[in-house]
């Protein structure tokens, strides 16, 4: 399992994730609450290492276009 990387938005974070299951990539997404500062972040975790290199251009392409309608798919 390796990390592809972190939103900061619980939104994103649904949205992007139920992308991945969509394409059927096995994964994780984990939230990260730093109590001091009260920030709270999500990390994506890949299971599948022969699905890396295709869940991290997604996930390039998602932080760069969020709005997409690529990623448009509904929260189930």
């Amino acid at each position: 399992m390796r990390s592809i990387g972190n939103v900061q938005s619980e939104k994103e974070a649904l949205r992007f994730s139920a992308y991945l299951k969509r394409c059927g990539i096995a994964h994780t997404c984990d939230a990260d609450f730093e109590k001091p500062s009260d920030f709270v972040s999500y990390q994506f975790w890949v299971h599948d290492e022969d699905r890396l290199e295709e869940a991290r251009r997604a996930f390039e392409t998602f932080l760069a276009h969020p709005a997409d309608p690529l990623f448009d798919i509904p929260i189930t």
